[in-house]
């Protein structure tokens, strides 16, 4: 073998090898796009928001409604594996001053005010 292909063959190993590193695993993109029954076991009364965001890989609710005096609500999907027709709802309290804390989760169906 000459010392151009072995050279062409290292580069290319180190550039499929790069590009295996730079992917993300699997698994969280598909726990990007809905809450498992194993993240919805993991929320808990007293969490703050930034641990939910942690519990829940970032996801972005689909839904955020304002209850009354300091609640607000949550909505995000649950995956169809285990939960196909409801949906997770997550009631926190926002206080004026200090830390957005989880008061209960719940399994809903959501419907937009209209």
């Amino acid at each position: 073998m000459s010392r151009s292909s072995c050279s062409l063959a290292g580069s290319v190993g180190l550039i499929v090898a790069s590009a295996l590193v730079l992917l993300p695993p699997a698994s969280s993109a598909a726990a990007a796009t809905c809450v498992s029954q194993a993240e919805y076991k993991a929320i808990h009364s007293g969490m703050t928001i930034q641990k939910l965001g942690k519990v829940l890989d970032d996801q972005v609710p689909f839904a955020v409604k304002e209850g009354k005096g300091n609640k607000a609500f949550r909505w995000y999907d649950a995956c169809p594996a285990w939960q196909p027709d409801l949906d997770v709802v997550v009631r926190y309290h926002q206080a004026p001053v200090g830390r957005r804390t989880v008061t209960k989760k719940a399994l809903d169906v959501y419907t937009p005010a209209g």
